[in-house]
């Protein structure tokens, strides 16, 4: 009986040896993974790959994890064979610190992907800013340096973009115009400097903004937010 059963065994062995395995080869060490490249579908979400001169002002750029919002972008142009560049100023966006980089017009960059919510503005502590989302009634909490210079026009019941990245809020995006109140309007002096045609009135948060001389307190003028420059008087 013992031999009939290594004899059976044998049989197998020798089928199993011509036996052709389909796919990829497995590693000699079981220890390792294969890795999850685009041939399985299993490639991580990644963003979108621009060239240095589509960059646009308001890019959130992916370096390796880091995400930099592009603050300023200028474009240089090239002279003879030499190729323009493209000069960026940069913000981290969690830390809040800022840098320059400098690209050749070819050269490729990751834009980030981000998902958004429109959210309320509540109420302000100190550095923290508070939101809610309108329909749930859920809290978001951002730091005031994550919208940059425009959060200081952050006004109670303000509806605001929140941006996203892997479900962590990394930044904010107020209406690029706002209407703001004139709580004080100085005195226009024709011919005092060179921006005579203009003189200065401050709005709610003690915020100091130019505007045309014909502006006076208890009006309603719209703002700017991306430069804090006067758009016009409110029709309301």
């Amino acid at each position: 009986m013992l031999r009939s059963i290594r004899l059976f065994c044998a049989r197998k062995a020798s089928q199993g040896a011509h036996t052709t395995l389909q796919g990829p080869p497995w590693p000699k060490d079981l220890g390792t993974l294969w890795p999850l490249d685009s041939s399985f579908g299993l490639e991580p979400s990644r963003g979108v790959k621009k060239q240095a001169t589509e960059i646009r002002t308001g890019d959130v750029l992916d370096y390796d994890g880091r995400l930099l919002q592009v603050v300023r972008r200028e474009y240089t142009q090239g002279t003879g064979r030499q190729l323009g560049n493209v000069q960026l100023q940069l913000r981290d966006m969690r830390l809040g610190t800022k840098r320059h980089d400098r690209r050749r017009s070819y050269d490729m960059l990751e834009v980030a992907e981000l998902e958004h919510q429109t959210l309320q503005y509540l109420y302000s502590e100190e550095s923290k800013v508070f939101f809610m989302d309108p329909d749930t009634f859920q809290q978001v909490t951002l730091a005031r340096e994550n919208f940059g210079e425009s959060g200081r026009y952050l006004q109670e019941g303000m509806t605001v973009q929140v941006h996203y990245f892997n479900g962590e809020a990394i930044s904010g995006e107020l209406p690029t115009q706002i209407e703001a109140t004139v709580e004080e309007a100085g005195t226009y002096t024709r011919g005092n400097t060179a921006g005579s045609d203009y003189k200065s009135v401050r709005i709610s948060g003690g915020i100091t903004v130019q505007a045309p001389p014909y502006v006076e307190a208890g009006q309603k003028i719209i703002i700017n937010t991306t430069n804090g420059s006067f758009v016009r008087r409110s029709e309301r």
